[in-house]
């Protein structure tokens, strides 16, 4: 800093009067400006850093090198710094609206949603048989009034998956939401359900077109007791954890011009076998969990892919680049080996950091196409190589991958 700061004899001169006013942006730490030299029309200079603009637009905000933040006219500034001033207001404002992805945490042992959520009645309209019901971050239109105590039971899921997700350091939580919610419409007859476009046999399902999730009474364990409802705690939330991950799934992770099926459906299912318990996910158990649930049946429910410990493949790199289509064909198998891939990225790769997973969604948010993408997860490896990582890691745990057969 240089001596008689201008900024500094400015905040003097007018006193109390000027205050620092918000940051446009609410998401500052994500969008860090970087530091440079800022000259007043007196040829007198700072080195700070761009932190917004005043709500009237003729201030700009300065953070110092000593972590202050001070406003100073922008009619003071000299030309060229006037124009920068204006030019990062506009990627600033620009960037506000954009959602908050977490790449910087440490990964989460222990996370959910720690009290009962908080329930607002919304409209309960029996005549038209709309019922609709919100949590923080969700809407639930019910074709049928529930109580306020048995949508804070279910809602606690929701709300505990919401949080798992956006605790995980792989930019997971931020969906896309309708008027401010992620939407859930709860069937109370499963014909309702199935006729309203849910998959014959299904117990709940992510409609992407329209981001929401359709799911019936009985699979959040919603049951009829006289004229009212209960909860049964004891219905297994599995398949509705898969879908709550799907909805909390940024779009772009979905891959451009090819459906990124064996992460869009291994993260899905590594939410789906974390144990859960009463509003919270508990990673420690995760690794153990993944198996019993992708070779075996899980000890939790007794529920699993049970694809056994031979998992055998042509190549990884077809597996990788199937089209949804070809994916569904042998759905229960490519779910379980999407999850151990997926449960390998986070886990095993690497220094086990989930370093090279990180790169390739953020080349996926920054609209790179999937081959520029898989460069990044590859990480110098040929998909030869990857395999025999791949392998290496996994026998140690039992699991035996084997391809070329």
């Amino acid at each position: 800093m240089f001596l008689k700061n201008p900024i500094i004899k400015y905040r003097l001169a007018v006193g109390l009067a000027m205050i620092c006013l918000p940051v446009l942006a609410p998401y500052a730490a994500l969008h860090a400006s970087e530091t440079r030299l800022w000259e007043d029309d007196q040829g007198r200079e700072v080195r700070a850093s761009f932190a917004g603009l005043s709500d009237d637009g003729e201030s700009v905000k300065l953070k110092l090198e000593n972590g202050e933040t001070l406003p100073f006219p922008i009619g003071r500034l000299s030309r060229e710094c006037r124009t920068h001033a204006r030019e990062r207001a506009e990627t600033w404002a620009a960037r506000a609206d954009e959602p908050e992805y977490n790449f910087d945490t440490e990964w989460p042992q222990l996370v959910g949603f720690r009290e009962d959520p908080e329930i607002e009645i919304v409209r309960e309209d029996a005549d038209a048989g709309v019922f609709i019901y919100e949590s923080l971050n969700f809407r639930y239109v019910s074709d049928a009034r529930l109580s306020r105590s048995v949508v804070r039971g279910f809602a606690l899921l929701f709300e505990a998956t919401h949080e798992f997700c956006q605790a995980m350091p792989i930019g997971m939580g931020e969906g896309e939401r309708t008027d401010g919610k992620y939407l859930i419409k709860l069937y109370e007859d499963m014909m309702d359900y199935y006729t309203a476009g849910a998959p014959p046999g299904s117990a709940g399902v992510f409609m992407g077109s329209r981001n929401r999730i359709k799911v019936p009474f009985e699979s959040i364990g919603v049951r009829p007791v006289g004229s009212g409802y209960m909860l049964d705690r004891s219905v297994s939330n599995r398949t509705l954890s898969h879908e709550i991950t799907h909805q909390l799934t940024p779009r772009e992770y979905y891959g451009s011009g090819r459906f990124n099926s064996w992460f869009i459906e291994g993260i899905a299912e590594y939410v789906a076998s974390t144990p859960y318990r009463s509003g919270r996910y508990n990673t420690r158990a995760g690794r153990r969990a993944a198996v019993d649930y992708a070779t075996g049946f899980s000890r939790d429910d007794n529920r699993g892919r049970n694809i056994g410990t031979d998992i055998q493949l042509s190549s990884l790199e077809d597996y990788m680049d199937m089209s949804y289509q070809q994916f569904l064909q042998n759905g229960n198998f490519n779910y379980a080996v999407g999850l151990l891939l997926t449960y390998y990225f986070i886990h095993m790769d690497g220094d086990g950091d989930a370093a090279n997973l990180q790169a390739y969604l953020r080349a996926l948010l920054d609209g790179s196409d999937r081959a520029e993408a898989e460069a990044k997860l590859l990480a110098g490896r040929t998909f030869e190589e990857l395999e025999e990582d791949v392998e290496r890691a996994w026998r140690r745990f039992g699991v035996r991958f084997q391809f070329g057969g």
